[in-house]
């Protein structure tokens, strides 16, 4: 099973005044939160090739005070497995979702390096909006060491 689900690319990855920001998009939260996942992997790892890698699973389970608090805390947790497990996190299984909790289990590969070293990320733009298209949408910052 791939981790994208058979999704297009809900995420972009661009620059703006030199400071790199990724753009993710879902029709729902969950989903939002899945997309972020993806555009964090593909930044931190952007030529990560799946095959032969050995699979890496870990159980997250964060707490945040709202939405937006919920999704930078999950992706500097991500980035914190990530580092752990030599491992490149792009897929979840989701146990329990609500807007001040996410547990899931992290599906990832094992990698030999990072590309780049994040130690977190800040939301931009007062963090997670409603589009008009009612999708759901955050942009974000890593926080480069």
């Amino acid at each position: 099973r791939s981790a994208s689900n058979g999704m297009k690319q809900n995420y972009d990855i661009f620059d703006r005044g030199g400071i790199t920001h990724v753009r993710s998009w879902g029709s729902s939260e969950r989903e939002l939160f899945q997309n972020a996942l993806l555009g964090l992997a593909a930044l931190v790892r952007p030529d990560v090739a799946p095959e032969g890698r050995k699979t890496v699973r870990v159980r997250a389970h964060v707490c945040g005070t709202n939405l937006s608090d919920l999704l930078e805390i999950f992706l500097d947790h991500v980035i914190f497995e990530n580092e752990m497990h030599d491992a490149i996190f792009s897929g979840m299984d989701v146990i329990h979702f609500s807007d001040k909790e996410i547990e899931c289990e992290l599906i990832g590969k094992q990698i030999n390096h990072t590309e780049e070293e994040i130690h977190g990320v800040a939301l931009t733009a007062g963090g997670i909006r409603r589009a008009k298209s009612h999708q759901w949408e955050v942009e974000f910052v890593p926080e480069f060491l």
